[in-house]
């Protein structure tokens, strides 16, 4: 990927997260990187392939992040730095970042830009790994899919902005809670405080 091509998939995310569905447009996208539409089509076939790009870009980038949390905790019990993680992916949530769970579901879910059923897909899989190295610590029960516990952790994060007030309560008490729905859902053997 060139740094042109990065720049103008960084673009489409934030004004994706920043307008929504509705208003985002490839010639929102150029504005906001300072080019033509052509350009944008010079380096993306289609409104589609743009946008399963910047879907694919933004999953990468937010697994990274999830990792990153996942490492600075590497002292702590495998269900604190669960907790670590979700806290942070609910932060992301509510600061409204590009490459926040939310953002990227609704990128992936609006049918406007994405083929129907590919996209939430790759973003699931894209949190596989992260699932894989809970289950290994006996987070989760081994014997269940990633790829439904994936999708189950992404779509409660995600769904928070329709049933919880900003602010309503921190982000750790939100986190702590979402864990514990997860643990118990996946039959976990213990729970977090």
């Amino acid at each position: 990927m060139t740094v042109h091509e990065r720049d103008v998939l960084d673009a489409l995310l934030d004004v994706f997260a920043e307008r929504g569905c509705f208003n985002t447009s490839v010639d929102a996208v150029a504005a906001s990187v300072g080019i033509g539409k052509g350009s944008v089509y010079r380096h993306f076939e289609s409104r589609e392939a743009l946008c399963q790009a910047a879907l694919a870009h933004g999953a990468s980038g937010l697994v990274a992040h999830c990792r990153q949390v996942w490492e600075a905790q590497a002292g702590a019990a495998p269900a604190a730095r669960l907790l670590a993680l979700i806290t942070e992916l609910v932060a992301l949530n509510e600061r409204t970042d590009p490459q926040s769970p939310n953002t990227l579901l609704r990128l992936s879910c609006s049918n406007r830009w994405t083929g129907a059923g590919q996209a939430p897909e790759a973003l699931t899989s894209a949190v596989v790994p992260l699932v894989r190295e809970w289950q290994a610590a006996g987070l989760f029960d081994a014997g269940e899919d990633p790829r439904w516990i994936a999708a189950v952790l992404l779509g409660l994060v995600s769904s928070l902005p329709l049933t919880v007030a900003a602010g309503a309560e921190g982000h750790d008490q939100t986190a702590a809670r979402l864990v514990r729905l997860l643990r118990r859902g996946f039959a976990a053997d213990s729970g977090v405080g």
